[in-house]
């Protein structure tokens, strides 16, 4: 409750925080989608950050929630609601002008085409993400993702092996996160 308290008084101070708040919530997202909490848990703490965002007038906080929303129905396994909500916070962030939240969104929403077997779709999703990615403030924890979602979309075996070629790569050059690298 005390973090629900802070993270709607930062919403409110809303000064240009996107990378900041958007590098605290890959991180903690990361480590709280995965605890012993649950994904249900974690559907209503995203449902009850959306209501503070909305009390607060913060469109950004509110696509930060749709996102988090999102994150969890997709590991849930619950996919239709996954990219509902997943598509909604990749447009609101688009609106917003959050770079890392819209391609984090599209990173998942690629990961919810790879499970429904739809590869072509979720390789165009990872284009615009990785696109998007290095316009962030945050690049080397999004690329992480993207690349490992980028894996897991490939055609083949063959073709996985170069796209983890070209990722440790392009990861050499940077510091990546412990978090994010969990994914």
């Amino acid at each position: 409750e005390q973090f629900a308290e802070g993270l709607a008084e930062s919403m409110r101070m809303r000064a240009n925080m996107e990378p900041i708040v958007y590098d605290a919530h890959l991180c903690l997202a990361e480590y709280y989608l995965t605890g012993p909490e649950g994904y249900d848990t974690v559907t209503d703490f995203a449902r009850q950050m959306m209501g503070i965002a909305e009390e607060a007038g913060s469109a950004t906080g509110a696509a930060l929630a749709l996102l988090m929303l999102g994150e969890a129905e997709l590991l849930a396994g619950r996919l239709a609601e996954a990219e509902d909500h997943l598509k909604e916070a990749a447009e609101a962030n688009d609106r917003e002008g959050c770079i890392s939240g819209a391609a984090l969104a599209r990173q998942r929403l690629a990961e919810a085409a790879v499970s429904r077997g739809r590869r072509y779709d979720a390789n165009r999703l990872l284009g615009r993400a990785r696109a998007l990615a290095h316009r962030s403030d945050i690049v080397a924890h999004l690329l992480v993702r993207v690349f490992g979602t980028m894996i897991q979309a490939a055609p083949d075996p063959s073709k996985a092996i170069t796209v983890l070629r070209e990722a440790e790569r392009e990861l050499s050059q940077m510091q990546t996160c412990e978090p994010c690298s969990m994914g």
